[in-house]
């Protein structure tokens, strides 16, 4: 298809092609590059396949099925371009923002396309050992890459490995685009451009370094103005789940908290800068706390090694070889500028290619635990950004089903060609009963005598820190939100709200306390202390014995209390600091199996749904969840 498009329009790109057989990256039969590529003809290749992925998301584009047929046969410098690219755990749940709500208010769905994060790490450490990539653009925005510091830790590991890999004898270049109007994204985004060899930033644009902020909004005020009334259970004063609901701003632990969850979070990007870019922590803070630099201010203050426009990026990244400069066309000789979904979509048919040979081999298996899009997608991989529920999760709406992950559990545990099993946690709890209920089985799959290892994405917390602390061994991103070893719980009485509508709520019972949930009556003292006293009953027990501590010792650092992975791993809630490619070498060393052995993901897809929609007061969303952690 490509060929003819090109075919139309120049005759002298059609001598780029041809109709041989070639050996490439995925060893198929089709056209081939033969002739060195000028820069107009390079970044005409670039610009269709930024077209691609800047269309609406679709299985597979035109030039990624004609590239993936007849791969490049000489070398390729691959685009990152997070500008128009998102990279999230599930492409099947990319987070949302104010500005993709207001577009698909409008029916204006934003085009973009989304990459799973392990997949462009894999392909990060595949083009590392990959001798025809002789270099990698990367470009940053600040509203579609990379949104949370976990997430940008695996990015910068898997670039910074890429580098190792070619030993700096090829070019990594990061370019910073215009600044963009999203809270803490151009400051994760520098964070991220740091890991590569090069910065460059627009000509036009600034290099924001702010900070970290966060903002939380309080309801109680209106609450109390429409007279609904929480009654909250909790006996962790840093447990802050509710406090949106119950207070009418921070409370001292939930601001305490808060404020050394940041402190954590930004000493960490500090270092990470301050190494990468020759600088001392003291410069880095001076920039931290300046409004945005522009373009020759960052040169001049070493954030940035140069101002290009997206296209002059091209010519420097060819101008350059393992460090030194050459002439053009020694540079371009033989390269061409692949999109790097496209280097994904190539690398997916040779792994489907090497799957039939290693068959019954035995491996790892990887179960996710996630929020997925449809009720049609039940019934696959696990990944959990949502709640912890026990049920059908395609009926509750919005969470995943702790049966499901189960069903996942049990078959790794009995499958014969199965020897360790990676869990990859991405959520911030739900259920007490749920988490329980997960945490027993994956006991189970370690007393079968496979290891089993928890990897923390962004947020392990909760009842996902209860489902980490059950395996044999944890690995956090230094930026994963984690802890929080605590239960919560509230009650709203909807009664006076609803009178002032018209509405009158009466009830017929048997059972003193037959309406102790109800929604639509108070909390006597009696019922509120039996509650308090159920809650947190075993969780620090299960923590303390899990993690080899002493009950006291854990209730320390336990209260319901949030902490970045760097501060868990010398609490001693977690055993090591890296992504999920570290979590699998080690799950690989506990079983005994060589590290060549590739990890299968157990079932593809996710086990949830979209959510239902939220009960509302005037706009405002309840939250009436059961007992949850």
């Amino acid at each position: 298809m490509l060929r003819h498009e090109l075919r139309r329009l120049s005759p002298s790109v059609q001598r780029l092609f041809s109709s041989t057989t070639t050996t490439g990256i995925g060893q198929a039969t089709g056209p081939v590059w033969r002739r060195r590529l000028g820069v107009g003809a390079a970044v005409f290749v670039f610009g269709v396949g930024c077209s691609y992925y800047s269309a609406p998301q679709q299985a597979t584009s035109p030039l990624a099925a004609e590239v993936v047929a007849s791969p490049p046969r000489r070398s390729a410098i691959l685009v990152l371009d997070l500008e128009k690219c998102g990279v999230t755990e599930d492409p099947r749940n990319p987070p949302v923002s104010h500005l993709d709500g207001l577009s698909m208010m409008l029916k204006q769905a934003p085009k973009k396309q989304w990459l799973q994060l392990s997949q462009v790490v894999d392909a990060l450490h595949h083009a590392g050992e990959d001798e025809r990539v002789r270099g990698l653009i990367a470009y940053i925005g600040d509203s579609e890459g990379p949104t949370k510091l976990a997430q940008v830790q695996e990015l910068r590991d898997a670039v910074i490995h890429f580098r190792e890999t070619k030993k700096d004898r090829v070019p990594s270049i990061a370019h910073l685009g215009l600044l963009a109007n999203v809270p803490n994204g151009a400051t994760l985004g520098y964070h991220l451009a740091t890991a590569f060899n090069q910065i460059v930033v627009h000509p036009h644009g600034f290099v924001s370094f702010l900070g970290l902020a966060e903002e939380t909004f309080f309801f109680r005020e209106l609450l109390d103005k429409l007279q609904v009334k929480p009654y909250p259970y909790l006996r962790a004063e840093f447990k802050n789940l509710y406090n949106s609901v119950t207070h009418k701003g921070y409370s001292g632990p939930h601001k305490e908290a808060t404020q050394a969850w940041l402190n954590s979070c930004m000493k960490q990007i500090v270092e990470d800068v301050a190494a990468a870019r020759g600088l001392s922590q003291k410069q880095v803070l001076e920039v931290l706390n300046a409004f945005p630099l522009p373009a020759e201010d960052a040169v001049v203050s070493g954030l940035v090694d140069g101002v290009d426009s997206r296209l002059d990026v091209v010519h420097r990244i060819t101008h350059v070889t393992g460090g030194q400069a050459k002439d053009a066309s020694d540079g371009l000789e033989e390269c061409v500028l692949i999109p790097f979904e496209v280097y994904m979509e190539i690398l997916k048919g040779e792994k489907a290619d090497n799957a039939s040979q290693q068959a019954n081999r035995p491996g790892v298996a990887i179960i996710r635990i996630s929020v997925g899009k449809t009720a049609e997608q039940v019934a696959h991989t696990l990944h959990g950004t949502g709640e912890l529920v026990s049920g059908n999760a395609a009926t509750l709406g919005g969470k995943v089903d702790s049966n499901e992950i189960c069903k996942d559990l049990r078959a790794a545990e009995e499958a014969s060609d199965i020897q360790a099993v990676v869990l990859r946690i991405d959520s911030s709890g739900g259920l007490s009963t749920a988490a329980s209920q997960v945490w027993d089985k994956v006991l189970r799959v370690r007393a079968s005598g496979k290891p089993v290892v928890a990897s923390m994405g962004n947020t392990a917390a909760s009842g996902g820190y209860e489902i980490a602390a059950a395996a044999d061994r944890i690995v956090a991103q230094p930026g994963t939100l984690t802890g929080s070893i605590g239960v919560a719980d509230i009650k709203p009485n909807l009664t006076p709200a609803l009178k002032q509508v018209g509405i009158n709520v009466e009830a017929v019972s048997v059972g003193k306390h037959a309406r102790m949930e109800s929604y639509f009556t108070g909390v006597t003292k009696q019922e509120h202390r039996w509650a308090e006293s159920t809650m947190d009953r075993d969780f620090v027990l299960k923590v303390a014995a899990a993690r080899n501590m002493k009950p006291e010792e854990v209730h320390k650092v336990a209260k319901g209390r949030i902490w970045t992975g760097q501060d868990a791993l010398h609490l001693g809630l977690v055993d090591e600091l890296g992504g999920l490619t570290r979590a699998i070498a080690l799950a690989k060393q506990l079983a005994h199996l060589p590290q060549d052995e590739d990890a299968v993901e157990l079932r593809e897809g996710t086990t949830a749904y979209q959510p239902s929609a939220p009960v509302l007061i005037a706009g405002v969303p309840l939250p009436i969840e059961p007992l949850t952690t």
